[in-house]
């Protein structure tokens, strides 16, 4: 994926054991070609905390080129600089 977009995205947990527990992260935007059933670009959000960034030393740029692997609940387990 390409990153097209960075959002800085903060907020505070409402309910749970983490209730007020405020989180610092970024979205991130990346956009790909739609090689099957479609034509055209797509583009995909991946919301990361600071310091899921800061631990993969992930350091986005604007035009970069970057993947993102998954952990077996579905959630962001590395981002990696292409």
């Amino acid at each position: 994926m390409k990153l097209v977009g960075i959002k800085k995205s903060d907020f505070t947990v409402k309910d749970g054991p983490d209730k007020g527990k405020e989180i610092h992260g970024y979205n991130l935007y990346g956009a790909y070609d739609i090689v099957k059933d479609g034509e055209g670009v797509a583009v995909e959000r991946v919301y990361l905390t600071t310091d899921k960034l800061r631990s993969c030393g992930f350091k986005p740029v604007l035009g970069m080129a970057f993947h993102v692997t998954y952990n077996r609940f579905g959630k962001p387990a590395d981002v990696i600089a292409d």
